[in-house]
Formats: structure tokens, C-alpha cells, sequence
């Protein structure tokens, strides 16, 4: 799962490698497609409070095709993040409070922005490629200790 933030989120604007969240939806869908395993998908959330300026589907659904995974890339508008989360392999997020559900939850989360939530033992450090195949649950000890 990939949860989108709102262009203007500070967490976004202060706290990411990339000059806007578009870039790091296309590191995403292009690094899922060369290393993820064939049968996952990505699944991108639009944020709940996304006016529609962007139209985050289309653009989505143009990379997915470019990297030769349309099948495997998809996009909702809405939808119960706790549900989503069941089924949920793992998240990549740049920076957001989703990150702390996702954690709660047990699953593996990548960071590639700043989050006081991305350490050692909690996130995966590796690399995104990396990800997709080798990212662990976090350290129980770890999570409860952090998250309290």
C-alpha cells in the first residue's frame, strides 16, 4: 500500500527527498515493477482530504502502464484503512501518521522521508528495491516501546 499525502502537507514539503509526491509515486510504481514479486500488487489511497485537484488515478494508471504492471497497480478514493491493512503486505509512505497505524498493525513500513517513527528494528532501512522482498515485520519490542 502506498497512502498519497496533500502536495501542500508540511510533513511533505519539509520532511521529503522529492520536490513533489508525483516522484515518489513513480520510484514506487517503478521500483515495485523491476523487484516486487509477480504476484503482489500496489495499491495507492487517495488522502482523505485530497480536493481532486489531482487526478491521482489517471497518473497512476499511466506509470502502471509504462512499467508494464497495469495489472498490478491500483488506486481507490476511499475506503476503511484498518480493512485495507489486513490485507496488506506492507506500506511505503514518505511521511505520515499513516505510518504509526501501519506499525500498530505489524506490518513492514518503508519511509523514504523523515519520520520520528523510522528506526532501526521499527521501518525497514534498506533500500525501496529492497523492500519489496526482504522487509520484515517490526520488532514487537521495538513497536510497542515506540508507539506508546
Amino acid at each position: 500500500m502506498f497512502p498519497l499525502q496533500i502536495d501542500a502537507d508540511y510533513q511533505l514539503r519539509a520532511n521529503a527527498p522529492f520536490p513533489r509526491q508525483a516522484d515518489a509515486v513513480k520510484l514506487a510504481i517503478k521500483s515495485f515493477a523491476s523487484h516486487a514479486s509477480k504476484d503482489t500488487v500496489l495499491l495507492f489511497k487517495q488522502h482523505p482530504l485530497n480536493n481532486v485537484l489531482m487526478y491521482w488515478k489517471s497518473r497512476i494508471q499511466r506509470l502502471a502502464r509504462r512499467y508494464k504492471v497495469p495489472d498490478r497497480v491500483h488506486f481507490v478514493r476511499a475506503g476503511n484503512l484498518y480493512e485495507q491493512l489486513t490485507h496488506t503486505l506492507g506500506t511505503v509512505l514518505i511521511n505520515s501518521t499513516v505510518g504509526m497505524h501501519v506499525l500498530k498493525h505489524g506490518c513492514p513500513v518503508k519511509t523514504p522521508g523523515v519520520a520520528v517513527y523510522d528506526i532501526p528494528g521499527l521501518t525497514f532501512q534498506g533500500p525501496l528495491d529492497d523492500f519489496w522482498t526482504k522487509a520484515e515485520n517490526p520488532t514487537r519490542s521495538c513497536a510497542m516501546s515506540s508507539l506508546r
